[in-house]
């Protein structure tokens, strides 16, 4: 970092100012021979000029005069001499936003300061302040906080011992940054003459809280004025070394100021810069001359005091090795004004075909009016001219870092982790600046987390969407980018394929663990608690558009953090991108090394997908698709008759619709099926459609309907919408014409989303000691109500509309040539009858899952009545004890005894129908063979259970049943088992229909025994309880026909 070349003046100046009237602070260093401080500054104190603050030798703002004076609330605590921020190393002024205050007006104000000497007519006044001036001059930066109110900066002077103050300077209602630089302000009226003149800072601002930092530096109070730069040109060397100086040596590439009979380009000078932009290559030699006047030099004043020297600015701008000041020489004319104070100082830039040196670079050239340590400090001021170097490479990849190009951390971590891979790569400032992106493998944006994030013009996004119709890769890490509500949509957002799912978690703060899927499965981070963990966007990918989410969070809420996508560009060219709200940096490695992730994202951009191992690595959290890792490449085959959908209006986006309206969402799955009122189809729709009806603490929303369609109820489906902007507060409650309740949801406070748009229970299963299953036998005629209620703040609601659908117990005795003609039973000889319900016992034991009960459920949704034994020892007793048609025995925790399964085959043998499925099957047993199947192998992984008859009666009566059943969860040590047929029907598989080995779903050779391969807790309720229902309705229909 470059030296400010500033303390020995610092030093001396203070020393002389306190020398006649009072003790200088403690601590300051010292000239030779001059005497030592020991005590604290004098508040009393008299400064003279040219004075300098002295903040790095002391230890706290008072050692060096400085004093708060609050208008307002008090700040005190606010204003702090800090050694670390963008103004460091050396200590600086700051101005910080803790402890919160609300009503602030504070100022900071320094030493009395005796100006009088700066009148070149006082008798000891300064005879070379020609311009009769004196000049305040100070570095600063300031930075608003992210949403905050207005806040109001001030340069104030003051020369009655700080009872009035004159505003010098003022950044009215500041709701943006200012820039940081070097600011200087001539006194006004008398003040530039002062004996006793204060310099202030102001801060005005409804709460501390709106200012993100303010940071402020080397401030100086001297005579005269400072240097001023007057024009600056370029000039390309003709050889990476020796003579530049020479006409013959360099061509002049352009001109700051042209006069208008020269024929040269005008240089390119940036908004905020003062020196001409330069772009160049890694091998290329160019020098940067600059032209300055010193309005105030006169007598021979720099043999005096020293000559203008120059150098490279400190923090925040960089210096880069390859940069190098070559001095200043004094004269004018020719290609600079003439001019009396004038003076001509360049600097090199050279980088000598070292690549590792490409990016981009904001830089500072600092000229220092007159400087020589060795001599008395008379005019200590800077000038400072900001300029862009942009050194280029011709391939690799680019990190974009709007936000501060090398002094960008996560920028830098990015740019160093893939140099170590041995790719090219370069961190550039500005993405405008390359003519040609589309030679450059890929390009990753980092635009930084909430307090410090970086909107993104349009200009740039236009820019980069080029580029990706070009073919092109774009990585774009930012924590508040994919939010609507924090960026603007630009022309490069719709290339990604995403959206918000939250602005962020509701307590700021990520937890982790990041955990990867798709190409990025078996990785897991730890997350950085720092300030990149600030609201970050939690992510969705687009429904049905190919986009892998493939790194997510669960905690405290669910979303991806990372999202890829490959897709074709309008110019017919495959692009590809990566949206990410969570910094790379921010990563923190324990499971997994962080280079992983990162040299799976390159690969990405580079290749395209990387490959896949296993079904895992193909995973796209799609529930439309199936997917399969064949030979090292993924498979996705979409169900083209599949919906995928959020709740019953929307898809994830909550934007596109989802299901129509006879389907529900089934929340589970992610998708939308057909309503069905238990095993039939619903016959009677009731409809409430509004006046919106509004929530009250003393009065529920109670939505009234009246059904007239006579008979007792089968099964009933909910549908309902209501609007509340919490919805995890609502309570809902179906009541029955005879006053009968059932509460279809609760409270849940982790739950913060909005609106409700669900089918209860299709879509949404009920609380659990609730069941619609209890309205079953009543009378449908009526009126029934849903009834509304925020139980928890904030409290509002209003219940827009919902609809009943029932589906009611006919009569039997209908004639009927098949089966699906009658809508709740069977076709037996002509005529539909109700399969009238087994005397049935059910054991049923799950291996940890979370539905532990599918056969109690499927018989509930048959309306059958059940024993159910509660142990081994229970079930073989009521076994053995007979008056059962029908058992139904599942086994996944526990082993199955020998006597228990030589019961079952003695139930069988006499007449019995049977449900069976364990873990720990045992093929040499007669049981197996009396259920057709020959011998069998057990697996561990779960796997979908494809059917081999999709028109059998196990996926159509009374349920239809998808002809896929995919597994949503791995808790069991065995997941089913793979079985030979010997004389059964295989109706359902593992494998495609009728391959050997892979049978999976059984009916017996008598049709009494129905074997259930693969674990029924595995599915998702909404699928597998009609599956189950339809076992038990066949073997009720068909057993032993």
């Amino acid at each position: 970092m470059a030296s400010r070349h500033h303390v020995t003046l610092v030093s001396m100046a203070i020393l002389a100012g306190c020398d006649a009237v009072g003790p200088a602070p403690h601590g300051v260093g010292r000239a030779p021979g001059a005497l030592a401080c020991t005590v604290p500054f004098d508040p009393d104190c008299t400064v003279s000029l040219p004075w300098a603050e002295g903040f790095d030798a002391a230890s706290k703002l008072a050692d060096v005069g400085f004093q708060v004076k609050d208008f307002g609330n008090p700040a005190l605590a606010n204003w702090v001499l800090a050694p670390d921020g963008e103004l460091g190393p050396d200590k600086f002024l700051r101005f910080r936003w803790t402890p919160t205050a609300n009503g602030v007006k504070t100022i900071i104000f320094g030493p009395r300061i005796d100006c009088h000497t700066a009148d070149p007519m006082a008798p000891d006044g300064d005879s070379y302040n020609k311009l009769s001036t004196t000049t305040v001059q100070w570095r600063m930066r300031f930075r608003h906080a992210t949403g905050g109110k207005p806040v109001t900066l001030r340069l104030v002077l003051s020369s009655d011992s700080g009872t009035t103050w004159t505003p010098v300077a003022e950044w009215p209602e500041l709701s943006g940054d200012i820039e940081y630089g070097i600011f200087s302000y001539p006194l006004p009226g008398d003040l530039w003459k002062a004996p006793d003149l204060r310099v202030g800072f102001q801060v005005e601002a409804a709460s501390t809280a709106d200012v993100q930092d303010l940071q402020i530096d080397d401030v100086r109070v001297a005579a005269g004025v400072p240097n001023q730069l007057v024009k600056s040109f370029l000039l390309r060397c003709h050889s990476q070394t020796g003579d530049c100086s020479s006409s013959a040596s360099y061509d002049l590439v352009c001109d700051s100021n042209p006069k208008p009979s020269d024929q040269v380009p005008r240089c390119e000078v940036k908004p905020g810069e003062s020196m001409p932009e330069l772009t160049m290559g890694v091998c290329e030699r160019y020098r940067l001359v600059a032209c300055y006047d010193d309005p105030d030099a006169c007598y021979s004043s720099w043999n005096f005091f020293g000559f203008p020297a120059s150098k490279l600015d400190g923090s925040p701008l960089e210096s880069p090795p390859f940069i190098t000041p070559e001095g200043c020489v004094s004269g004018s004319g020719g290609m600079c004004p003439t001019s009396t104070g004038g003076f001509i100082c360049s600097i090199e830039v050279a980088p000598k075909c070292q690549e590792n040196l490409a990016g981009s670079y904001r830089v500072g050239v600092v000229t220092v009016d007159e400087y020589d340590p060795k001599k008395k400090p008379h005019s200590i001021f800077e000038t400072l001219s900001k300029l862009t170097i942009t050194v280029l490479l011709e391939d690799g990849f680019i990190v974009w870092a709007p936000n501060g190009g090398a002094t960008d951390p996560e920028a830098m971590a990015l740019r160093n982790a893939i140099a170590s891979t041995g790719r090219k790569v370069q961190i550039l400032r500005d993405i405008l600046v390359p003519k040609d992106l589309s030679k450059y493998s890929g390009i990753l944006a980092v635009l930084g987390s909430r307090g410090r994030t970086r909107l993104v013009t349009e200009a740039e996004a236009q820019r980069l969407a080029a580029y990706l119709e070009s073919g092109g890769s774009l990585y774009v890490e930012g924590g508040d980018f994919w939010s609507e509500a924090r960026q603007p949509k630009t022309s490069v957002h719709p290339y990604f394929k995403v959206f918000t799912l939250a602005d962020g978690p509701a307590g700021g703060k990520l937890e982790g663990p990041a955990v990867g899927y798709n190409f990025l499965d078996g990785l897991s981070y730890a997350l950085s608690q720092g300030p990149v963990n600030n609201y970050n966007d939690l992510l969705g990918h687009a429904p049905a558009s190919g986009a892998l989410e493939v790194l997510r969070v669960s905690d405290p809420t669910p979303g991806a953090l990372a999202v890829a996508y490959e897709g074709l560009a309008k110019s017919g060219k495959t692009y590809r991108t990566i949206a990410s709200s969570f910094p790379w940096a921010g990563l923190l490695a324990g499971p997994s090394p962080t280079m992983a992730a990162l040299d799976k994202y390159l690969t990405f951009m580079e290749k395209g997908h990387p490959g896949c191992q296993g079904q895992k690595g193909c995973e796209d959290l799609d529930p439309c698709t199936a997917d399969a890792c064949v030979a090292g490449s993924c498979k996705n085959q979409r169900d083209p008759q599949c919906i995928e959908c959020m709740d019953d209006l929307f898809m994830a986006d909550g934007v596109t619709p989802s299901c129509p309206p006879d389907q529900a969402c089934v929340q589970a799955l992610g998708t939308c099926k057909p309503i069905f009122c238990g095993p039939v189809p619903c016959t009677v729709t009731a409809t409430y459609q509004g006046p919106a009806l509004p929530f009250s603490p003393k009065k529920p929303a109670e939505a009234a309907l009246s059904v007239s369609t006579g008979g007792t109820v089968r099964a009933v489906q909910v549908q309902v919408r209501v609007t509340t902007p919490y919805r995890g507060g609502v309570v809902l409650t179906l009541i029955a014409p005879d006053g009968k309740s059932v509460r279809l949801k609760d409270p849940n406070p982790s739950d913060w989303g909005s609106d409700i748009r669900a089918t209860y229970d299709m879509g949404v299963p009920l609380p659990k000691d609730q069941s619609l299953a209890t309205l079953v036998g009543r009378g449908l005629a009526g009126t029934w109500r849903l009834r509304a209620e925020a139980v928890a703040p904030p409290g509002a609601l209003e219940v827009v509309s919902w609809t009943l659908r029932a589906a009611v117990r006919q009569e039997d005795g209908l004639s009927c040539q098949a089966d699906d003609e009658c809508a709740s039973a069977w076709c037996d000889a002509g005529t539909c009858r109700t399969p009238q319900p087994l005397s049935t016992l059910l054991y049923e034991e799950d291996c940890w899952t979370d539905w532990p009960t599918p056969y109690k459920d499927a018989l509930d949704a048959l309306g059958w009545q059940y024993s159910v034994a509660t142990g081994e020892k229970d079930f073989l007793k009521a076994l053995k004890a007979g008056g059962f048609d029908l058992v139904i025995y599942v086994r996944y925790r526990t082993q199955s005894a020998p006597d228990v399964i030589a019961a079952l085959k003695s139930f069988v043998d006499a007449g019995g129908r049977l449900v069976f499925s364990v873990w720990d099957p045992d093929f040499k047993q007669p049981l197996y063979g009396l259920m057709g199947i020959d011998g069998g192998v057990t697996y561990k992984s779960p796997a979908p259970l494809n059917a081999w008859e999709p028109d059998h009666p196990l996926f159509a009566r009374p349920f239809g049943v998808p002809a896929t059943l995919s597994p949503v969860q791995d808790t069991c040590i065995v997941d089913g088992a793979r079985v030979t047929v010997k004389d059964g029907v295989a109706v359902a598989g593992l494998g495609g229909p009728g391959e050997a080995g892979q049978a999976a779903v059984v009916i017996g050779p008598t049709g009494r025994t129905i074997y259930m391969g693969e674990v029924p807790f595995l599915f998702a309720p909404e699928d597998a309880r009609g599956f189950l229902a339809n076992q038990i309705h066949w073997l009720a229909t068909h057993g032993g026909m």
